[in-house]
């Protein structure tokens, strides 16, 4: 059974957020009440959020729930990582990726471990600029981040459906992209209605899923054929830098969106350190991997551009681990698209209550405790998005402006 946290809902529109401390019965004013139960602790405390009723948050994030999450907020498998071949040839990728998970990637995730065992909120950088910067930055920050988030959201669903359109090898009509797109929204929409656990549960088996044709890929790649390991000292003639620099830190980023769940994460103090160091680890092996035994394989780099671990696969094992990274790639989508529901839901629920957007975005659902008017509000952007007709790289554009 999950711990849980009481928020009690003063809407007096001042904004804070959920939030812990440690220590045992309350203050004068109520605010702290933390007991001990038979499966953890239960935390009594008050937030000034919305419209005045009371709801619950579930502490229903442990170390392995978060580092699922946290996978598919950084990384959702190497797929996108191709084209730091093209741009920066094998010898330049090897050495990058063993070298920034490390050096970019490790400050960012302790920076997220801090912060959010710190200020154990809901919301993240939301709070966290709020706290430093006062409201004035804060909105300007909470306002990118919701134009960003809505790209970002929408880029999955139109991942999934390119994934979909070359596995049966013919493109869908517009309804049917749409139709398709808004029933996968919905689903994982209702998905992070229904619990922060089972989103992280979730992640943890769509995790598993992208990561099984990349196992055989190495183990085929090292066992099954004659692997020209010298590949990996190659040079390329025509490099880019900005696009290999690109590749590499967006591929590295995306730690902080993991802060957002604070509020529901079991001991945070303990519990992000060994997440993040635990995706760190994970995402390493999983970039560096799949490039070594890839080169080796398919050394024609100037071909490998987004999708082409499809390609890679064919040429290691053959046409059916070709098929099988195809169906995985769609399921990395589903991954990220569960993942970043959750983390965008929060931090726009932190957004309301601070009332930098309406505040009855904040209200938390009386059941399962989740902010279910973000995630509907959410869902609801990425269909409207979707009902553009807008392709897969015009969102991206967007995203990235």
């Amino acid at each position: 059974m999950l711990s849980e946290q009481q928020a009690v809902i003063n809407g007096n529109g001042s904004g804070t957020s959920v939030s812990r401390q440690n220590g045992t019965g309350s203050d004068a004013n109520g605010n702290i009440n933390e007991k001990g139960s038979g499966d953890g602790k239960q935390y009594t405390l008050r937030t000034e959020w919305g419209d005045g009723e009371e709801g619950v948050t579930k502490l229903g994030l442990n170390t392995w729930r978060l580092a699922a999450l946290t996978f598919f907020t950084v990384s959702g498998g190497p797929y996108g990582l191709e084209p730091l071949v093209k741009h920066g040839g094998p010898i330049n990728s090897l050495f990058a990726l063993l070298l920034i998970p490390w050096v970019w990637g490790l400050p960012m995730a302790m920076m997220t471990a801090e912060l959010a065992a710190a200020i154990p909120e809901m919301g993240g950088y939301v709070v966290w600029v709020q706290r430093t910067m006062g409201d004035t930055w804060a909105f300007q920050n909470a306002m990118w981040n919701l134009f960003s988030n809505c790209m970002d959201n929408t880029l999955y669903p139109l991942l999934f459906l390119d994934y979909i359109e070359d596995l049966v090898g013919h493109d869908f009509s517009f309804m049917t992209r749409v139709t398709v797109g808004s029933l996968l929204t919905i689903t994982l929409a209702l998905v992070n209605v229904v619990g922060v656990d089972v989103v992280g549960d979730g992640a943890g088996v769509f995790g598993v899923m992208v990561l099984l044709p990349f196992i055989a890929l190495v183990l085929f790649g090292l066992f099954g054929g004659e692997m020209n390991v010298a590949r990996w000292s190659d040079t390329i003639d025509e490099k880019s830098i900005s696009g290999f620099v690109t590749i590499l830190l967006w591929n590295g980023c995306g730690y902080d969106s993991a802060g957002t769940c604070a509020a529901e994460v079991e001991n945070p103090g303990k519990t992000y350190t060994n997440a993040m160091l635990i995706t760190i680890t994970l995402t390493s092996f999983v970039y560096v991997l799949p490039i070594m035994v890839g080169v080796c394989y398919a050394p024609q780099y100037e071909e490998w551009d987004d999708g082409y671990f499809v390609t890679v696969g064919t040429l290691t094992a053959g046409t059916w681990l070709g098929y099988w990274m195809m169906i995985a790639g769609s399921i990395s989508a589903l991954g990220l698209l569960n993942s970043t529901i959750c983390t965008t839901s929060r931090a726009l629920a932190s957004m309301s209550s601070y009332g930098y957007v309406p505040t009855y975005m904040s209200k938390l659902h009386p059941t399962y405790g989740t902010p279910y008017r973000a995630v509907a509000a959410n869902a609801g952007a990425i269909i409207l998005l979707l009902l553009t007709g807008l392709d897969f790289e015009a969102v991206a554009e967007l995203s990235m402006w």
